[in-house]
């Protein structure tokens, strides 16, 4: 993130995300690989609660997400509509999706899968 406002360059950006991306997925791995070894005690229960952290923490981003986007759409419909609001029927399973998907991160954050 710093590189890009250093050098004003995308590239940084984009590689930034993809390693962001690519780090949760090989935790995910390897939280569950842990997690299919026989219990080997307080170390084993710590590290994964430790590598359970940024699914936490992506699920409560997606969930926090979702839950802005519905109610933002239901305050523009409901209350009062704002002139940067666009209706579109195409969009309303995104919020939804989001809320689904932060619920199903946060539940297998930190049991077992």
């Amino acid at each position: 993130m710093l590189l890009t406002g250093i050098t004003q360059n995308g590239i940084f950006m984009l590689g930034s995300l993809v390693g962001f991306i690519l780090s949760i997925l090989w935790i995910l791995d390897l939280k569950r690989q842990l997690q299919a070894q026989p219990e080997g005690g307080t170390g084993q229960r710590v590290t994964l609660a430790v590598l359970a952290i940024p699914q936490a923490l992506l699920g409560l981003t997606a969930l926090a997400i979702g839950m802005a986007i519905i109610g933002w759409i239901l305050y523009n419909l409901l209350v009062e509509r704002q002139p940067q609001f666009v209706f579109h029927l195409v969009a309303l399973p995104v919020p939804f999706a989001l809320v689904v998907f932060g619920t199903k991160c946060l539940k297998g954050a930190f049991g077992r899968d």
